[in-house]
This record gives structure tokens, sequence and C-alpha cells, in this order.
């Protein structure tokens, strides 16, 4: 079936929320703190209230606001930086201690997953150990935050692209001080979300301008904004261990992950004292597979900035640890990858079905067959919310420079209502793990988080987009998921393919090579 919004977004009809433009409507720029950890200390209007086209200086010490709104958008940001701010910075993060921060190990971890006993197993000649990190990333999406306010006497209207509109009610009627039914918000198109655009800041920023000035405000965020005070992916530490039989069967394994925050940053504040864990970011950790004595244990790291929901939550970085960490197995057993991983497939429909889609990949991507001349194949799989995925890439070193060809995507979401709309979700995801694995980073120094533009902050282009083929199985008799495992095995298999071709193992994304002497 042809999708219902296609043509209008092919021919720029669509309405986002960056589209959005009322009657009588003004533009606003609000003051965000130069730091992760900055506070608004003073702010005075300075010079701002004289200046061409300003409508409406808004100022509110006690909840540390500073805004403009004006006729247009250059003069509400001109005026915006004539406002007189002293800023507390606050401690002055660096990358080390957010990775000191961010390590499994030690007291706190809670064990989210036990079966058999690992004790006194990962020892002797037999065991493998394996060390991995994932950085900070931005959702680096289309369109950033957006939104426009039109707030009346008693009354609200957002428009605004968002994933939450509940939410973006509930905070712009506390932050206006009416009840939430007062509020409506019209949802936009979305210009991209990836769960960032659960984010309501935007919109109550526009809201606390609109309701000063008396009239409409549009405000969009700048995309050094957007990158630098929203939230982020967060980073992840991971220690795994395992322990071999003498026929080439894991006996033991253990994975210890340590995460920023995911869900917790969206949950009651109660939920982390609660639940001790924090189940977005651990998602994709626990071993799935068929292995008689396991254990997963995960630590949850306090942050001095806001780190929360990305495609697939943990899914990218729990699935590049372990995915990476089965092919260090595999050659440690002296087992091909895709036989280890068949031997130790979990019992029931799941084990089934990962079976079916591991030797759909294998044969459509020629596993069993030489890669073409200078290149190498690597395989990772997952099982997420009831979808099984297997991705197989084809990969070439360049001048140092990892280059993907090819990925063969092997997906079993169950039930297919719309073949074309799956297949375009697992390129979609294909292309974003890619990038995420070769390219994707964020980083902070001296409190401030980096890059704030693209550019010095890169995401995979066409140039550099490879052959993609889709395998799409149905052996299941529900629908599942599709939006996001695919995304799960992408970077592990370009790792072990990178493996399978150089012999050195990359166990730290951004997948980088040292150039060539």
């Amino acid at each position: 079936m042809p999708r219902v919004d296609l043509r209008a977004k092919v021919r720029g009809r669509a309405t986002y929320g960056i589209d959005v433009r009322l009657p009588g409507m003004a533009y606003g720029a609000v003051a965000h703190p130069p730091t992760v950890e900055g506070k608004l200390k003073r702010a005075a209007a300075g010079r701002a209230e004289s200046m061409p086209g300003v409508v409406k200086v808004v100022i509110d010490q006690k909840t540390g606001f500073a805004g403009v709104a004006a006729e247009s958008r250059e003069q509400a940001y001109a005026a915006l930086d004539a406002l007189d701010l002293t800023w507390d910075a606050g401690h002055l993060w660096q990358q080390a201690e957010v990775e000191q921060a961010v390590t499994a190990g030690g007291a706190g971890g809670v064990v989210i997953q036990r079966e058999g006993t690992v004790a006194g197993r990962l020892r002797g000649r037999a065991a493998v150990e394996a060390e991995y990190r994932v950085p900070m990333a931005y959702h680096a999406h289309f369109e950033p935050l957006t939104a426009v306010a039109d707030v009346g006497a008693g009354a609200a209207r957002i428009y605004t692209s968002t994933q939450a509109a509940v939410s973006v009610r509930g905070d712009v009627a506390e932050a206006l001080g009416l009840k939430p039914e007062a509020v409506v918000v019209s949802q936009a198109y979305l210009g991209a979300g990836l769960g960032h655009k659960v984010e309501t800041k935007a919109a109550v920023e526009a809201a606390r301008l609109s309701q000063a000035a008396g009239r409409p405000v549009h405000l969009v965020w700048s995309r050094a904004e957007d990158f630098r005070n929203s939230f982020v992916r967060p980073p992840t530490h991971h220690i795994l261990r395992a322990s071999l039989t003498a026929d080439g069967r894991i006996e033991a394994l253990v994975h210890e992950q340590a995460s920023g925050k995911v869900a917790l940053p969206f949950l009651p504040a109660i939920a982390g004292a609660v639940l001790g864990h924090d189940f977005g970011a651990w998602r994709g950790a626990r071993i799935g597979y068929n292995i008689p004595n396991r254990e997963t244990v995960t630590w949850v790291a306090d942050l001095p900035f806001l780190t929360g929901w990305w495609r697939g939550l943990g899914l990218l970085p729990n699935t590049f640890a372990v995915e990476c960490f089965m092919d260090e197995v595999a050659a440690a057993a002296g087992i091909d990858p895709i036989e280890l991983r068949l031997r130790h497939l979990p019992e029931g429909r799941i084990g089934e079905r990962l079976a079916g889609v591991l030797r759909a990949a294998a044969d459509r991507a020629g596993w069993n067959t030489p890669a073409p001349a200078g290149r190498a194949r690597g395989v990772a799989c997952c099982a997420d919310y009831g979808t099984v995925v297997v991705s197989v890439t084809e990969v070439s070193v360049e001048g140092g420079q990892i280059r993907v060809h090819k990925v063969t995507s092997a997906v079993d979401p169950g039930v297919i209502v719309n073949p074309d709309g799956v297949a375009a979700q697992v390129e979609g995801n294909v292309i974003m793990g890619l990038s995420s694995a070769l390219l994707e980073e964020t980083t902070v120094a001296d409190g401030v988080l980096s890059p704030a533009n693209f550019g010095a902050y890169r995401i995979l282009n066409m140039a550099a987009a490879p052959e993609i083929e889709v395998a799409l199985l149905q052996d299941d008799d529900q629908p599942h998921g599709i939006g996001e495992p695919p995304i799960g095995p992408v970077a592990p298999a370009v790792a072990n393919a990178v493996y399978a071709l150089t012999g050195k193992r990359l166990r730290r994304l951004p997948l980088q090579l040292e150039p060539p002497a």
C-alpha cells in the first residue's frame, strides 16, 4: 500500500513544525547555558529592549529564563546577544572524567540476568576477554527542535514536531500556570525524531515568550543549540568474559555493562531508586544465546548533562559489544562465526527464527564464497522485541579508511503488513547504524559538548552509502517491531569484517584504523 503522506512530502507540501506560520507571529530566541553545568546568575535587558524589531524581552531570574521575541528571527538573535547575562559555568567537565564515570565494575552493579553459575569458570587457557566503548552521539535529525505557541487568555495552542504531545501539554501548562486541558497541542509532521523529540523545551520556551508578548511566537533552535542543550545518546562501557570447552562450546559468559541514563530521565524520580537500573540502557545487553552459565551486570552513571532515548535505546551499543565478542570467541575456538552462533542459538521459536535469518543472510551475501579481492565479510545478529535480524557486511580498507560496499540484512519481524515499508525501515537503520559505526562521536571538553554543528560532526553521506540488500522472512503469526531492531547488528558486522580483512580488533566506536605509515 502506498504511504498516504508520500505525495505531500515529495512535493514539499507537508507542514512540519518549522513550516507553521500564524497571523501576527513574532520570532523567539532564548539564552542557553554555555556549559553543561551552567546556571544563569544574573540577567538584565541591557541594550536589547531598544533594538530594532524587538517586541518583548522576557527575564525570569528565579527560573533562569532569558529570552526575546522580535519581528524576525535575525532580530531576535541579535537582541539575545545584547542581553546582559552572567553565568556560573559550574565544573568544567572533560572527556576523561565522563569515561571514568561510565566504567563497568566495582560497587553498585545490578544483576539483570543470571543463569547457571559463572564463578570459577572464566579462568584458564580457554578464557576469552575483551573490553568495548561506545561514545556519546547526537540525534542529528534534519529538523532541530521547533515550536509555535499561541497563548491567549487562559489557554494556549502549541504547534510542534513532537513524539510526546501529552508531555508537551503538561510541561507547557505547568510553565504557564494553566490546567492541562487548557493547552491544545497540534502535532506537525516530524523532521525526524529518533527519540529526541520527546524533548519539550522548545515548546515551553515558545509558550513563555508568547504569553509575555501577547502574540504567537515561532521558535527554532539553531543547530548548535540543538546539539548542545538537549540530551544525547549516553556513552557505554562493556567488559565481556567467556570460557570454552574442549569441543569449542561456550561454557560461561559474563557481560558487565555501564551506561549513562536512557529511560530514567523521563520517568518519575522514584523509578531509579526502585529499579536500581535503567531498562533502556541495558536493552540488548542480556546474553540471548544458549549458554549454560551466563550473567549480565549493569551500572548506571550519573552524568552532568542529559542523556536519553536514541534509536533503539541501548540496542546499538550493547549489540556492538556482545556480537563483536561472539566473533572473538569464534576466532578463539577456530569456528566459523555463523557456525558458532548456530551452535548456541536459544531454544524455542526465537532460536528457530534466528537460524532462518542467519542462513538467509549467509546465502544472500555469499558467505561461503570468496569475497571480492581486497574485501572481507563480517556478520552479527540480534533478537529485539520479537524481531530477529542478521547483518552481513562486505568491507575494504582504502588508505586506512574503512569502506562498506554492501550490507545484506535478513529480517524476520513476523507478519509483514507492508513489505515496502519494512524494507525502507531496514535501509534507514542500516544507514544510521553505519553512520554511527564509522563517523559519529560527541565529546565534552571544558564543560562544553562538541562539535557544535555538521561538518565537524560528520554523518554518512551519499558517496559512502553501500549497496543494501534486504531479505524479508515471515516465520511467526504475529507482527513485531521494525523501526529499531535492524540497527543492532550493523556496527558489529562492520567491526567483524574489518577483523577478517586486517586481523585487527576494533573495540571502540566510531571504528578507526591507524593510518598507514
